[in-house]
């Protein structure tokens, strides 16, 4: 095959694609369109295996929308979907959602490893795709129109930590990260912000996945090191491990976690009063109306109290059915258009805008104190 027929073979595959791809866009609006009975959201989250009541967010808000008429009076269908937290089964069920043509949007997945590669498929295919739980800058650089985040990007979280760092004096603080995406962010973000507000990092060490390697890290500063504080940047469990290491290694120095191990089995681990714990958190019942009318629904639903991963799946929903409401249609663009529009949207998790690329703007990153077994606020951290 010569220069010129290499070029059109390439131009045709790339036709040919591009064709497919509104072929597809355009099936899922006609099937969408037909049915005025339902509107079928998917989500895609590890339920069996960590942070499992994101759902129960989107469940009540599901709830409260079909017992109101629904919207455009269809009622909102639920299809759960099992990641796994493994991304092999997250690129198959990717697929088979965008198989799916009567999906009109996806709430989902926690992770950023599963998140960024199939963001693209769930673009491609004329899916919305809006997140509660991913935060590796990366996912909204790709520039699909109709992905958004709920939550803040490592970037901005490992900033507001170094905040809370040089606001309470800690000076001399050990980085402890687990070693994937997400750590990495925290770790390389907290780092930079660090060298700019004048916070030492007397050690900066990884742990793996497992959360089970610890005692050789932890040996070496008590020996070695003089230090103030720690962070922890981790997910759960792996995170809860790290902690439980540390406390029992006899350190009662300040441990801070990040997002990623905010979680009530925080509570179940019963770490007593083995040092100050802070957790930093995307919710915080205290700080808005609407977070208090929330967290009263939500006990009254559940009987249990509401993490920041179910009020985030419940902003993703709310937000969502108002942007259709406010378009009075199920055309993707339309609504994601009126998305990237919206101001000041008040959730649960705070007031929410949403920049070009997906990204929420200024959203509150809250932190709390384990005391007594319980979660106590602290407020907001800039």
């Amino acid at each position: 095959m010569n220069a010129i027929k290499l070029v059109k073979y390439f131009v045709f595959v790339c036709l040919l694609a591009s064709c497919g791809e509104k072929r597809a866009y355009q099936d899922r609006i006609d099937s969408i369109h037909n049915d005025t009975e339902r509107l079928v959201i998917a989500v895609a989250w590890p339920h069996s295996k960590s942070k499992i009541d994101m759902f129960n967010g989107v469940e009540l808000a599901a709830k409260e929308v079909n017992k109101s008429g629904g919207v455009l009076g269809r009622k909102i269908e639920l299809k759960k979907f099992d990641d796994f937290r493994d991304i092999n089964e997250g690129l198959l069920i990717a697929e088979e959602i965008a198989a799916d043509k009567s999906i009109f949007a996806v709430i989902g997945h926690l992770d950023s490893y599963i998140s960024i590669p199939t963001s693209t498929t769930y673009d491609s295919s004329g899916l919305i795709m809006i997140t509660p739980g991913s935060s590796a800058v990366e996912l909204t650089q790709q520039q699909h129109k109709s992905v958004f985040r709920m939550l803040s990007n490592n970037e901005e979280q490992g900033k507001r930590l170094v905040s809370y760092f040089r606001n309470n004096n800690y000076q001399r603080v050990l980085l402890y990260y687990v070693d994937n995406v997400y750590g990495q962010d925290i770790a390389n973000a907290f780092e930079i912000a660090a060298i700019q507000q004048k916070v030492d990092i007397v050690s900066r060490r990884s742990f793996d996945t497992s959360g089970d390697n610890h005692k050789q890290v932890i040996e070496s500063w008590t020996e070695y090191y003089d230090f103030d504080s720690i962070l922890v940047a981790g997910t759960m469990p792996n995170g809860l491990r790290a902690i439980q290491a540390i406390r029992n290694a006899g350190i009662e120095k300040p441990i801070v976690a990040s997002g990623g191990v905010d979680s009530t089995l925080l509570l179940d681990a019963e770490l007593g009063d083995q040092g100050e714990l802070v957790v930093a958190t995307f919710y915080d019942q205290t700080a808005f109306n609407e977070s208090q009318l929330f967290y009263e629904r939500y006990t009254a639903e559940f009987e249990a109290e509401p993490s920041a991963s179910a009020a985030l799946g419940y902003d993703a929903l709310a937000l969502l059915i108002e942007s259709i409401e406010k378009t009075g249609s199920v055309d993707r663009d339309t609504v994601v258009e009126q998305l990237h529009s919206i101001e000041q949207f008040p959730g649960t998790t705070g007031k929410l805008t949403f920049s070009e690329n997906g990204e929420p703007i200024d959203k509150p990153m809250y932190l709390r104190k384990v005391v007594n077994n319980r979660f106590v606020s602290i407020g907001a951290v800039d």
